[in-house]
């Protein structure tokens, strides 16, 4: 039950009700609209505009609202970088023409919480220019400022116009949004700022978030009182439970309370599709409100919406600049003058005339005919190219047809392309003839699959009836790649890239995209090494002392960050690189073209002596390694310029310095394999180290310093779109080798090796499986894994290092709790960290346990709730021994299972795994395993909890009907399901580690086992689960994930056949690892819920069961192909890719059970373990 707000009144009169003979409908005009979510109905209290009718001037407030003006969006982008600073101005300009009182904001000022130099320098002389100068201001504050600024230094807690040293004639009036709110130790924003230097007035600020004070500004015009509340962006889970928990406290004037104009300004989710929590319900605010002006929502809605239940009517602005290709974004943009007078007000929105002209087309290739078979393969998809042309050239001429004179001429379009079974188009290299042209030249295309809507159409025909349904199928490039690399590398601080400059790179980058500039990278990388190189040569610094590189390299970064400079001395050093000078004119732009091609060096070209401090002569390294390994390990030498190599096994890798050197050495190469040949675009993607020799002004150096940048240098090639062109680059082989190339397709798996497997044919949800079946060889040993698994681990270490976790969420399922998790299943296998990795996991362990303790979200489920987030965090710091946090952690957990009416969820038994109470009971064992016998956990009642469990699941059978045939059933959201996740599988399976206890509850074991022959005869003939009970899935459609399907079916089937030994239900399980076998190569991401890793877990669980080493074989596969390139080119992106159920997290507790596969275990599923009592 939702808790009511509290509402403090400065008097004891009650909360006031309109009154019925208040004249509240004057002309008021009928509302309508189409496709909005919420109703619409008459606007209550409409000024009207009668002539004979109007307010008197002297009571009317006039101010122009607006919101998400995301000021700074694109600010990297030439074309697009002034379009939000325009479109403020022109809403300033509008504020000035219609003389308003003042300028309302809703949040969402800057896009970034710290905007770039340029945008708060143009923001603040916008601001000076429009809201400066004389002229009087008509209406008074007759609120205490100190209540309202109370947030402020003491000298700066006041409205900028009553500051004596100030002449503002146009006040503006903002709260923060979630782009620009407040953050660091002094918790402050670009709007705190602004409020110092008199510009703005910033309210809403909540200070406390344990107790938000929300204090009204009074304002007062004559006849007219007007209080704005504010409320800026605060992380919606945590204000949805602070309202639920009577957190937040909205503050009315005490005098004359019902005669005040009640406005609030909020910025939150509020759609409730966002998820449960994740948003605040309208029906959470006051009823006594009289308009909400919504910020967030980028969509607009340019009339006033009634809330029928709670009397006040809502205004959602929208945004004034299109920050996503979305739709709506794509609708007119407006700001709006709002008119009150009394009780009485009025919403004009005024369209604004500066945005930036945006198209959105949804285009079904297949409904259109572009089919693609035998007969037209080689031609369908340059036919697609040009059909894609044509609509882009009709498009740019309506967009010039329809412009406005203060528009900008360069349209925003965004083609959305069902490509059907057509390769979808590079959006790279299509966009590229329409630069110049249109405004997003990279984003034009997205490639999505359209869902059919289900119903007929006029003619009885449904082919092209759908709904786009925006499913990426070739990973959408970002606006910026710059933003992508600063982001990867922020995350990874200071443990990588101690070489390479990120501005550095990117500049190499954008050469290497835009101008087709093949080797930018090869030099970037060769110029960087040389510079540092001489930087250290010169400083005599011992070679053979390695510790003291890191400081070395820092300093000399730290003394050379003039990045033009730098690049000027980067363009004479390609200029005088006889390398480069080989390329032909097309391959080369700038100064670069100007290059001798005969090999020799330019005798025009300036001496490289005469470039500055940082130059130095082309750098000559000669030299050979030998490098042999076993399997995806090997360790191959590589030089920088020239050179050979080799390698051995499945990870070895030549260096490639020309195609006819490289062929040398790939025939030499090949008689010394052990392990398949390995293409050149495969050895890119390869891991190499080597020592160097190299020759610098004369003098010979050992390859200290080269070991040291070939363990510390990172180039992240993280963007799916551009990674199979660089790795597929003549000439850049060399370098990828050279550096640790971290192949991260868009974030899929974070892979960290690439291993040479076949290419499996491409299915609807999977991949065909391209291993042989086992023949009895013996398997690998299963510690080759240890090293996959600490390589993720790592990676996990160094985002979670990076991000704000306050952004985050805490529970199991998705959020930091499991992550906490796989780090404590890592620390309590033995030998598996290493000290340092184990310091790692304590630090990082304890640096998330700690918000997620404090931010309670007041759900009670297990796996998606506060009590899983308490099970973790006592078994963490039990195993960290901080042993009084854990006994506070298991006290709190012992609460929650003795408040079953909590988990009580509309249309669901309240049973189910996540939120349910059998979660409870998984969380009991997962403790008792960690605490056996402890006081705190013997404490808890068990046995009420499985009565509960079985009652619930008795009164659903009859209800149903199944009674005689499973006499216990269960329910989630209305749907009878089967699968782990919601199911009634999972369900039986715990109840079954129970068995003490289900011995003195009459007939309970007799009943699950009824119940659970029951849910062995829905199996399928293809050996699968249906997701529900009487589902008839299409074998194209089945789903075999562990939420839905055999995956997690087979743990039930375990459990069944460890209590009761009987046959059917081993076989039964034999025939479900069979088909995860044939099609769990799932295309989902590496996940354990719905993902590779999952499946994997499988085999696992057979191992243990039937301890058949062809299982085990088969979670080794499994494993491996999660490193596929091909993988993590065609799977989805999970939503949460860091999570333990749909991430990389749950890999790596995978990997690590690999390491000792008698022991290994499906997170919180493990069927060997018993609760021993009754």
């Amino acid at each position: 039950m939702m808790a009511s707000q509290r509402t403090q009144t400065f008097s004891d009169s009650e909360s006031p009700t309109h009154s019925p003979n208040e004249s509240f409908n004057l002309n008021a005009e009928e509302v309508t609209g189409s496709g909005y979510p919420y109703s619409l109905g008459r606007t209550m209290r409409q000024l009207t505009l009668d002539a004979d009718a109007q307010p008197d001037p002297a009571d009317l407030f006039t101010i122009l609202v607006a919101s998400d003006l995301h000021l700074g969006y694109c600010d990297r982008d030439e074309l697009r970088k002034n379009d939000s600073l325009r479109t403020f101005e022109e809403i300033l300009r509008t504020a000035k023409e219609n003389k308003v009182d003042f300028v309302l904001l809703g949040g969402d000022l800057f896009h970034e919480n710290k905007p770039s130099r340029s945008t708060a320098q143009q923001c603040a002389t916008l601001l000076r220019s429009y809201c400066m100068g004389d002229g009087g201001i008509n209406f008074e504050l007759v609120s205490e400022p100190t209540v309202n600024f109370g947030h402020m230094e003491k000298q700066f807690q006041r409205i900028n116009t009553e500051d004596p040293n100030l002449n503002i004639n146009l006040p503006v009036y903002s709260i923060h949004g979630n782009h620009d709110d407040p953050s660091g130790s002094t918790y402050l924003s670009e709007l705190d700022l602004l409020h110092t230097y008199g510009l703005i007035n910033y309210f809403g600020k909540a200070v406390d978030l344990e107790n938000i004070e929300i204090a009204p500004l009074l304002f007062a015009k004559g006849n007219t009182k007007l209080a704005v509340y504010g409320l800026g962006a605060i992380r919606d889970e945590r204000l949805h439970r602070a309202y639920l928990e009577n957190q937040v406290t909205m503050h009315r004037p005490e005098e004359a309370t019902e005669e005040w104009f009640n406005i609030f300004v909020i910025h939150q989710n509020r759609p409730a599709h966002r998820g449960k929590h994740n948003y605040v319900p309208e029906t959470f605010l006051e009823k006594w409100l009289d308009l909400v002006i919504w910020g967030h929502e980028h969509d607009p809605v340019p009339v006033p919406v009634l809330n029928k239940e709670m009397g006040f009517e809502v205004l959602q602005p929208g945004s004034s600049v299109a920050t996503s290709m979305s739709d709506g974004e794509g609708k007119q943009k407006y700001c709006y003058l709002l008119k009150v007078a009394g009780r009485r007000y009025r919403v004009e929105p005024i369209a604004l005339e500066t945005v930036r002209p945006f198209y959105i087309e949804d285009i079904n290739l297949t409904a259109i005919g572009y089919i693609k078979d035998d007969g037209n393969a080689d031609v369908i998809r340059d036919d697609v190219e040009k059909f894609l042309n044509k609509k882009m050239e009709k498009l740019i001429r309506k967009a010039e047809e329809e412009r406005r004179p203060q528009q900008p001429k360069e349209p925003l379009i965004r083609l959305r392309v069902d490509f059907g079974n057509v390769e979808p188009l590079n959006p790279i290299l299509f966009g590229q003839r329409f630069f110049g042209r249109v405004a997003n030249p990279k984003e034009i295309i997205q490639a999505v699959k359209s869902k059919p809507l289900g119903r007929n159409n006029r003619n009885g025909d449904t082919s092209n009836v759908s709904q786009f349904k925006s499913m990426t199928i070739v990973p959408e490039v970002v606006t910026s790649i710059e933003d992508l690399l600063k982001e990867h590398f922020k995350r990874l601080a200071n443990d990588h890239l101690q070489l390479f400059s990120p501005d550095f790179m990117n500049e190499s980058l954008k050469q290497f995209v835009h101008n087709d500039d093949k080797e930018a990278i090869v030099d970037a990388f060769e110029f960087q090494k040389a510079q540092v190189e001489k930087f250290l040569t010169e400083r005599e610094i011992d070679p053979a002392s390695v510790s003291d590189l890191p400081e070395s390299i820092r300093a000399y970064k730290e003394a050379h960050v003039d990045m033009p400079q730098y690049l000027s001395d980067f363009a004479a050093w390609r200029v005088n690189s006889s390398k480069v000078a080989k390329r032909s004119p097309s391959q080369a732009t700038g100064t670069a073209a100007k290059r001798n091609r005969t090999g020799s060096d330019d005798e025009d070209a300036p001496h490289i002596d005469n470039v500055g401090p940082l130059s130095l002569a082309p750098l000559s390294t000669q030299g050979s390694v030998r490098g042999r390994g076993r399997g995806s390990r090997a360790r191959g030498g590589a030089t920088v310029a020239r050179g050979g190599a080799r390698g051995r096994g499945r990870g070895g890798a030549a260096a490639a310095v020309s195609p006819t050197e490289s062929e040398e050495e790939e025939a030499n190469d090949s008689g010394d394999s052990n392990g398949p040949s390995i293409s050149s675009r495969d050895r890119t993607t390869t891991t190499t180290r080597g020592r160097v020799t190299t020759t610098t002004r004369g003098r010979r150096r050992t390859g200290h310093i080269t070991d040291y940048f070939m363990k510390t240098i990172e180039l992240g090639c993280v963007n799916s779109v551009y990674a199979p062109a660089i790795v597929s680059t003549p000439g850049l082989t060399s370098a990828v080798q050279t550096v640790q190339c971290r192949y991260m397709m868009a974030s899929k798996i974070s892979g960290k090796k690439t291993r040479s497997l076949p290419d499996p044919k491409v299915h609807h949800r999977y991949f065909e499986n391209p291993f042989h079946n086992y023949a009895g060889l013996p398997v690998r040993n299963p510690a080759e894994y240890l090293d996959d698994a600490l390589v993720l681990f790592r990676d996990i270490y160094h985002h979670y290092s990076g991000v704000n976790l306050q952004d985050t969420g805490t529970d199991i399922y998705t959020g930091t709790a499991g992550v906490a998790y796989m780090l404590t299943r890592l620390l309590a296998m033995p030998n598996v960290l290493p000290e340092a990795d184990k310091q790692m996991a304590l630090k990082l362990g304890s640096r998330i346990m700690e918000p997620a303790l404090k931010q309670q979200t007041g759900e009670a489920g297990f796996l998606i709730g506060d009590p899983g987030v308490l099970a973790v965090a006592a078994i963490f710091y039990s195993t960290s021994g901080d042993h009084r946090r854990a006994e506070d952690c298991l006290t709190g957990y012992a609460k929650f299972c003795s408040d079953l009416d909590s988990l009580k969820v509309k249309d669901s038994s309240g049973d189910e795994l996540f939120a349910g109470r059998i979660g409870y009971l998984d969380g009991f064992l997962e403790l008792w395993k960690a605490f056996p016998s402890h006081w705190t956990l013997m404490q808890i009642d068990v046995r009420k909890i499985i009565n509960a469990v079985l009652d619930s699941g008795r009164r659903y059978s009859k209800k149903k009907g199944l009674d005689d045939r499973c006499p216990l059933y269960f329910y989630h959201y209305g749907s009878d399901y089967l699968g782990a996740a919601h199911g009634i599988s999972t369900i039986l399976q715990f109840l079954l580690c129970f068995p003490h206890c289900l011995s003195t509850i009459d007939g309970a074991v007799e009943e699950i086992k009824r119940s659970v022959d029951y849910v062995v005869r829905q199996q399928t003939s293809t050996g699968n689960f249906p997701p529900k009970f009487g589902d008839k899935e299409s074998t194209r459609e089945e789903l075999v994930h562990w939420c839905h399907g055999a995956p997690g079916l087979i743990y039930m089937l375990a459990k069944a056949y460890l209590v009761w030994k009987e046959k059917n239900y081993l076989d039964t399980a034999v025939v479900c690892a069979d088909l995860i076998w044939k099609k769990g190569l799932l295309r989902k991401g590496p996940g354990i819920c719905h993902g590779i890793a999952g499946n994997g877990y499988a085999f696992l669980l057979m191992y243990r069961l039937t301890a058949k080493e062809e299982y085990l074989y088969r979670a080794h596969c499994f494993a491996d192909f999660m490193f596929n390139p091909l993988v993590q080119d065609k799977s989805r992106t999970p939503d949460h890719p860091y999570s333990l159920f749909e991430g990389v997290t749950g890999s790596v507790c995978f990997l690590a059970d690999l390491t000792n596969p008698t022991a290994a275990y499906f997170p919180f599923s493990d069927v060997f373990n018993d609760f021993p009592h009754k």
